[in-house]
């Protein structure tokens, strides 16, 4: 499918593509390459994933390019936050066996 000209939001050079327009979060991820407009530009379709919201626009590959890099950085601090969240997990568990094998809640056929 093509698009004509003014079927197409165009980007907005104030706020950073991974920045909602809407709900002003930064949980916008590209879905598809809907049409390419010229050798650098494109018209892309994308969705928030805090508020639902789906927009089309057109973009440079530069713009493209800093939503990229901002995703690549978002999800290595998901990933960082993960890694903590499961050593807290671990180090509960610890605590708890800990506490049950001295209040002699563990017993050894229970192994």
């Amino acid at each position: 499918m093509r698009f004509r000209q003014d079927d197409i939001t165009q980007g907005e050079e104030t706020a950073p593509l991974h920045i909602c327009r809407s709900c002003h979060q930064p949980f916008v991820v590209p879905l598809s390459i809907v049409d390419i407009l010229d050798a650098d530009r494109y018209v892309i379709e994308l969705w928030c994933a805090n508020c639902d919201r789906c927009t089309l626009s057109a973009h440079y590959d530069e713009e493209l390019e800093e939503l990229d890099r901002e995703l690549v950085n978002a999800t290595a601090q998901i990933r960082a936050a993960l890694e903590v969240i499961e050593t807290v997990d671990d180090l509960i568990r610890v605590d708890r066996f800990s506490d049950a094998l001295h209040a002699g809640h563990i017993l050894p056929e229970d192994f």
